[in-house]
């Protein structure tokens, strides 16, 4: 078998564990990041008029009560049964196989080629932001299918309430998720029966927007995503290095540089920490544009009714708007922290063990 065939099966291997592991992850960070909530406030000045420090004791601690329970990664936790965390599983994994392996089989393979035909050696900074920018334009062709479909089947399976919008306001059969804010709706199709199923939610995307519904976000999953992987790798490559010569001077009788596979997990969740906390902010945008339909609805402050369409800068400006400011751009952060870094870790630790072992029989046969 050909080292491409071991290289896509060893990374395939690393996406069907790390899916398995953080998929109820992953839906926490979509719901928390569509969910739409009322600006939190603080109250100084009630406490600063409390005369008794018992009162005042008092209301701080319900300001941080209150702060806790209106937190959108605390919400969906308290309301989402479990079973519903498993929502869009089936296609994450089916398209997730080819998503994933297709980004580290590009990015190990471009940083290769780039060594050894370009002479831009694969411990230069430069080496890894292309790679990681080449991987990221080939795997988004898999990746924003599945994105669209697993985020829409993740938002739309929870106990949250909904209300209905009559027909004759877009002409469309739609069901809200209910808004917290009363100004501003974000709308998802539910099927007839009240239930959603990949199918459903396929051919839905296929008749309302053509095959390009499937690829809704693809340039701002992009623009997201190539900041992420070269701040990932460009980190992750450097520990390595760093943990490569740490390992080597503890071990000076070890002709072997392979490092352990806690090292890789440590590496990989450090470097992805960093970077998913400075791509959070087009993150939000991302999964709201793919999974909300290609209209949405406002209310102004009279109560009437808009439709609008579903773009980036729209997106953007109702959520600075209605969801508190600059804050709203954080929403989701700890969440998907949460999930990208176990998930990353598991992925990339797998893939570089498997390959490590590929290697050294390689050169045992040599």
């Amino acid at each position: 078998m050909s080292s491409t065939n071991i290289n896509i099966i060893d990374s395939s291997i690393a996406a069907i564990v790390a899916r398995l592991f953080t998929h109820p992850l992953d839906t926490i960070r979509v719901l928390a990041q569509t969910t739409l909530s009322t600006p939190s406030y603080s109250y100084p000045s009630l406490i600063s008029n409390t005369k008794s420090s018992p009162d005042r004791v008092k209301h701080i601690y319900y300001f941080f009560k209150s702060t806790i329970q209106k937190n959108p990664v605390i919400q969906v936790i308290r309301q989402t049964p479990i079973k519903n965390l498993y929502n869009g599983l089936p296609i994450a994994t089916i398209l997730g196989i080819p998503s994933t392996s297709s980004f580290l089989f590009v990015y190990d393979t471009f940083k290769y080629r780039l060594s050894s035909n370009f002479n831009i050696k694969d411990d230069r900074m430069l080496n890894h932001i292309l790679s990681g920018t080449f991987a990221e334009i080939i795997s988004g062709m898999f990746w924003t299918p599945m994105e669209v479909i697993k985020s829409k089947l993740q938002a739309s399976g929870t106990n949250f309430q909904f209300r209905e919008i009559k027909n004759e306001c877009l002409n469309k059969e739609f069901v809200s998720q209910k808004n917290f804010t009363d100004k501003r709706i974000t709308s998802s199709y539910i099927g007839r029966n009240g239930n959603i199923n990949t199918f459903e939610i396929s051919n839905h995307i296929f008749k309302e927007e053509g095959l390009r519904g499937f690829y809704r976000g693809y340039f701002i999953t992009l623009a997201v995503f190539i900041p992420h992987s070269v701040t990932y790798f460009v980190i992750y490559e450097k520990c390595k290095i760093w943990g490569r010569a740490k390992y080597l001077k503890k071990n000076e009788l070890s002709n072997s540089i392979d490092l352990p596979f806690s090292s890789y997990l440590l590496y990989s969740g450090f470097s992805c920490a960093i970077a998913a906390s400075v791509s959070n902010v087009l993150d939000i945008v991302k999964t709201r544009t793919q999974v909300s339909s290609h209209e949405s609805i406002t209310i102004d402050d009279t109560g009437k009714l808009h439709s609008i369409k579903n773009l980036p800068r729209e997106i953007i400006k109702n959520m600075y708007k209605y969801e508190g400011g600059l804050r709203a751009f954080a929403k989701g952060m700890s969440s998907r922290i949460l999930w990208a870094v176990p998930s990353s870790s598991i992925s990339m630790a797998v893939f570089e063990v498997l390959k490590d072992r590929r290697n050294k029989i390689n050169l045992e046969k040599v």
